[in-house]
């Protein structure tokens, strides 16, 4: 009885051995798997990061475009405005002209 309790005993051991070594082996998994996940948290940040940085940059030129726009419509309207002008001169000096026939 003694003999066959030692038995127990020791295989009562060499499994919490074996369960030990599965322990160790789970933790060191475990912390690789820590590691691994803050080098993607850096990666996801420097993501972010980048992104924002691009967002900026995409508002910076929508503000140029818009920007570029009201000058092309200020430029249209100065265009328009000089032709008007034109042609009031031409019709002036067109009727300038009929007035001299005319007399």
């Amino acid at each position: 009885a003694v003999a066959e309790g030692e038995d127990t005993a020791t295989a009562l051991r060499e499994r919490l051995g074996e369960k030990e070594s599965e322990l160790e082996l789970r933790e060191k998994e475990l912390q690789a798997l820590q590691t691994e996940s803050e080098g993607l948290q850096r990666q996801i940040q420097e993501v972010r990061k980048k992104f924002a940085g691009a967002e900026e940059e995409v508002a910076a030129a929508k503000l140029e475009v818009e920007a570029v726009q009201r000058q092309r419509a200020d430029v249209a309207t100065e265009l328009l405005a000089v032709k008007e002008r034109e042609s009031a001169a031409v019709t002036a000096a067109h009727e300038g002209l009929v007035q001299k026939e005319a007399a």
